[in-house]
């Protein structure tokens, strides 16, 4: 895998502190962005681009839901597999330990016009195509 990725604002390199991280045209498989949403490492993670990693319906639910990126602000899912971004949540998912991301780009997926996007995404800037 190989990525961009910046490191706080501090001249220390604590790996705690990552807050950018672009793997876009990294991943190439479902268990590689599974282990990914996995790692608590990334817990201060504010910036995660995805471009071009063939990520589906299933695996945007998979980072959407993951506790370990829920401080994430901006995540960048264009140009993938996606086709579903209304059915993420539902009544069992604790709201309090998802993310409360600002900006949402699933544009150049496979989402068709008109579509509605999850109510957990009520309160972001959402780019859909």
């Amino acid at each position: 895998m190989s990525g961009n990725y910046f490191i706080g604002d501090s001249l220390e390199r604590d790996p705690s502190s990552l807050v950018y991280l672009d793997l876009s045209e990294s991943l190439s498989n479902y268990e590689q962005l599974a282990d990914l949403t996995s790692c608590s490492a990334l817990e201060s993670l504010e910036y995660l681009g995805l471009m071009s990693c063939n990520v589906n319906s299933h695996g945007f639910r998979t980072v959407a839901l993951s506790y370990n990126l829920r401080n994430l602000k901006i995540l960048i899912l264009r140009d993938n597999l996606i086709s579903d971004v209304k059915h993420v949540s539902n009544e069992e998912t604790d709201m309090k330990k998802v993310m409360k991301l600002e900006v949402l780009d699933v544009s150049k997926n496979k989402i068709r016009k008109g579509k509605k996007v999850d109510p957990m995404f009520a309160n972001t800037v959402v780019f859909l195509w």
